[in-house]
């Protein structure tokens, strides 16, 4: 146990210096039943990302703020959340379009100070308006990701208040369909259809969660996807 616990240290400092890439949408801290007083955490999360993408085949990129309430479901291996909220896109054109999701992380190895879990999760953003360049259109997209997340616990005092740094790396397949409208028609094309899609599919994140007196929780979130996002989410246990 010794030799994979310094194997495990080895993989986090590594994951912290190496990560480069990583998701769009927040992920969240492994934090499971034995780190809170009740098996449910409401959050309140705040994400800010401009991510790279291939619109057909021409590069562009994607300025969102994404708001989300998130319902973390624990017990002492697994912890399951479920997402809604709203995002704010550059493009939009109207009203603001929502976004749902959901997550699992799985624990595969657990010591006293370390853990190494595996996450997955997807995020769904139904068709809405854009307007860019002069041109409308509808944007709709959904991504799912899978990675490998190792974080550890640093108490501070008696009570409960303790450190979590996480970091983590892996997969994810963003895809989706860009509309264009053509108004007046040009050559008598009206409308042009393109696939979205991520520029690079590994992943990676870096965050560090405070849980106070088995109550209440913050944390922030740095990730990377060609560009650079960060999120920041306050939670309490029930």
């Amino acid at each position: 146990m010794k030799a994979l616990d310094g194997f495990l240290r080895g993989v986090w400092v590594l994951l912290l210096a190496g990560v480069t890439v990583g998701y769009a949408m927040d992920n969240g801290a492994p934090i499971f039943l034995d780190n809170q007083e009740g098996a449910l955490r409401l959050e309140a999360i705040y994400d800010r990302f401009n991510r790279e993408v291939k619109i057909g085949s021409v590069k562009d990129d994607m300025d969102q703020d994404v708001y989300m309430l998130r319902l973390n479901v624990a017990n002492d291996v697994a912890v399951t959340y479920f997402d809604v909220g709203v995002l704010d896109d550059d493009r939009k054109d109207g009203s603001t379009p929502p976004v749902v999701g959901a997550g699992v992380y799985y624990t595969m190895y657990e010591s006293d100070y370390l853990r190494l879990n595996a996450l997955v999760n997807g995020h769904y953003v139904p068709k809405y308006d854009t307007k860019s360049s002069g041109y409308k259109g509808e944007f709709d997209y959904y991504e799912f990701a899978a990675s490998l997340v190792l974080s550890g616990k640093i108490d501070l005092m008696s009570g409960g208040l303790f450190l979590s740094p996480y970091a983590g790396g892996g997969y994810s397949l963003l895809r989706g369909s860009y509309k264009v409208n053509i108004d007046p028609p040009a050559d008598g094309i009206s409308k042009l259809d393109y696939d979205l899609e991520e520029r690079d599919p590994v992943v990676g994140m870096v965050g560090l969660a405070v849980v106070f007196s088995d109550r209440v929780s913050a944390r922030l979130e740095y990730a990377f996807l060609s560009d650079s996002s960060i999120s920041a989410a306050v939670g309490v246990s029930f």
